[in-house]
C-alpha cells in the first residue's frame, strides 16, 4: 500500500459486506478492504486492484463478535 492513499467506503441500500476501495495520490485504484458479517462467516481482509487476497483474518470464534474488542486470527498472508 502507497505512503498516501484515500479511502473510500461503498455504500449500498442493503449489504452484510462493507467495502472501503483504497486509491493512491494519483487516483489510481490499488485494492480494496473488506469486512463481511454474513451469520457465521465473518472476515476481514485486502485484496488488491487485480482482486488477489493479500491477507484475510477471521474471527476468533462466534463469541468473539460479542466483545468489546474485535480477536481475528490470520488465516491467509499473501505478499
Amino acid at each position: 500500500i502507497p505512503s498516501n492513499i484515500t479511502l473510500v467506503e461503498r455504500k449500498y441500500f442493503f449489504q452484510f459486506t462493507k467495502l472501503v476501495d483504497v486509491y493512491d495520490q494519483d487516483g489510481a485504484h490499488v485494492g480494496y478492504f473488506y469486512d463481511i458479517n454474513l451469520f457465521f462467516i465473518m472476515r476481514f481482509g485486502f485484496s488488491d486492484a487485480s482482486n488477489r487476497i493479500r491477507f484475510e483474518a477471521r474471527y476468533a470464534s462466534v463469541l468473539s463478535r460479542f466483545k468489546p474488542i474485535v480477536e481475528y486470527n490470520l488465516q491467509r498472508c499473501d505478499a
